[in-house]
């Protein structure tokens, strides 16, 4: 009997961690997923259809750019780097969204909207899932809300609801998933 409800147990926790989030290796598009730690998860996938190009390579060109960075420390991780059918992978965590940024030399920032405000990010109006929008003034008050903030097209999964989303950000039939084109900066409430 105590031997069925440890398998059961197993089991329910399998089914449970199975229902996370999204597997970084088995993306499509590039993708971002955000932890409830703020640690973030980065899946990179691009065309790698020439008969010259080397997955090896790939791995070495990425390894050496996340050795530069980390200077000794663990701020950026690489997880797998794969070539497969004419399509590379890529995964690579950063403990960070300022380890996110610097690595990537981009605007991105993560955390509260109150922060966001602090470091002189200017609102504009916003816009929930059924299209409703929001004024600037009404998104300073979202304070302590959560807010991801990128220049760069990706999709991003969040660990919570998104809420709100700028101008020109598509939001997922998941809750929780969202779009950002090329072209524009991507503001994102959750």
């Amino acid at each position: 009997m105590k031997r069925s409800k440890i398998i059961t147990a197993a089991l329910l926790l399998t089914l449970l961690l199975a229902g996370c989030g999204t597997d970084p290796a088995n993306v499509d598009v590039n993708t971002l997923i955000v932890g409830k730690d703020g640690t973030i998860t980065e899946s990179l996938v691009e065309s790698f259809d020439k008969e010259y190009y080397d997955a090896e390579e790939l791995r070495r060109s990425i390894e050496s750019a996340v050795n530069e960075y980390n200077g000794g420390t663990d701020a950026v991780t690489l997880g797998a780097v794969t070539a497969e059918e004419g399509v590379a992978r890529t995964i690579l965590t950063y403990k960070t969204g300022n380890d996110f940024a610097a690595f990537h030399s981009s605007d991105f920032f993560l955390g509260t909207v109150s922060e966001a405000y602090d470091a002189g990010y200017t609102f504009l109006s916003m816009k929930d899932k059924a299209g409703n929008v929001i004024s600037a003034s009404d998104v300073l008050e979202l304070g302590e809300a959560h807010m991801l903030i990128i220049q760069e097209a990706t999709a991003v999964e969040t660990p919570e609801k998104i809420r709100y989303v700028s101008e020109g950000v598509n939001a997922f039939e998941s809750d929780k998933r969202a779009e950002v084109p090329e072209g524009i900066t991507g503001y994102i409430i959750y």
